[in-house]
């Protein structure tokens, strides 16, 4: 299964990463966590603190949308044509 995702940066991942979006490989079965470590490899900053050592989940202070819909498990495997996005959870208001 070859192909490419789509990944989209907010926030402070668009500072730490420096661009708007980026494509990476899915290879044979690629995981949010794999792409995750492969994000922080490359540019460091808040994507060291995406997965939760202690659970293995998606950290809690991040939001992660896949096609649209939020991902908890850094397990999940990607597919070809996925668009995943990474940003922040906003709260507040009145």
């Amino acid at each position: 299964m070859k192909g490419k995702v789509k990944v989209i940066l907010t926030a402070t991942f668009r500072e730490a990463a420096g661009i708007k979006e980026v494509e990476e490989e899915v290879g044979e079965g690629l995981t949010v966590k794999e792409l995750v470590e492969r994000l922080a490899r490359r540019f460091g900053g808040g994507f060291n603190e995406v997965i939760d050592p202690k659970t293995g989940r998606v950290n809690l202070e991040v939001l992660l949308l896949l096609n649209g819909k939020p991902v908890q498990r850094a397990d999940l495997k990607l597919g070809p044509g996925d668009v995943i996005m990474f940003t922040v959870p906003i709260a507040g208001g009145r």
